[in-house]
């Protein structure tokens, strides 16, 4: 059966009118399912009926809960966490360049339905943490200070386009090591895609490859609505 209880050891009362009010029964059997655990095969086996709102299902082939949220199951912790891959990458010269791309990054440490392609597709709306944490090859233009600037956007597109809003924007610093890191929270709507830029003050950076334990990543991850 593609949605079942975990634990088989109690049933539905069926006929318990003349004990406590049918609300109280619907209570108490929220209650116990919640404690222990509804699960789904799949997305596709979420029951469409019979829900309230906080229900939540673990769904075992996408390994997250779902939860009701009063019209629609919506995923409930659904994260992926990109690391990057041997293929060259490198920002903009004096201007932020798209750092997204498939051959650059592979996918690690994924929960629910988050996928992949020249950028992070969102799944569901509402709100999402994102972060990055990048080394770069080489000590950039100046010997110390600021070299450049990184954050996600959303829908950006091949450029990034005056005014365009980046989520976890932060500083690439040049203090012995050219490393920078951030994080933030956006609003996102379901199919939206979450790419990763980056700015060179003076120059292209170079963003090291794949190099243990110091392997630069970035991610998204599903925090609510």
């Amino acid at each position: 059966m593609a949605l079942t209880r975990q634990n088989t050891g109690w049933e539905d009362l069926t006929s318990a009118s003349s004990f406590v009010p049918h609300s109280d029964i619907n209570d108490s059997t929220h209650h116990a399912e919640d404690a222990f655990a509804t699960t789904a095969d799949a997305v596709a086996d979420l029951p469409s009926s019979g829900n309230w709102v906080g229900r939540h299902v673990w769904v075992s082939s996408a390994r997250t809960y779902y939860s009701w949220d009063g019209s629609s199951w919506v995923t409930a912790g659904a994260s992926i966490t990109m690391l990057r891959s041997t293929t060259a990458l490198t920002s903009g010269a004096n201007a932020y360049g798209n750092a997204s791309a498939n051959s650059g990054w592979s996918a690690s440490r994924v929960r629910g339905p988050m996928t992949y392609n020249n950028g992070i597709i969102v799944p569901a709306p509402g709100e999402y943490e994102v972060w990055w944490s990048l080394l770069f090859s080489g000590t950039g233009t100046g010997s110390t200070g600021t070299a450049g600037i990184a954050g996600v956007a959303v829908n950006a597109g091949s450029t990034l386009a005056g005014g365009q809003v980046l989520a976890g924007i932060g500083p690439i610093v040049n203090n012995a090591a050219l490393t920078g890191s951030g994080h933030g929270r956006i609003e996102c709507a379901a199919g939206d895609v979450l790419t990763l830029w980056i700015y060179g003050q003076g120059g292209v950076l170079a963003v090291a490859p794949n190099a243990q334990p110091n392997r630069s990543q970035w991610g998204a991850k599903y925090v609510g609505t």
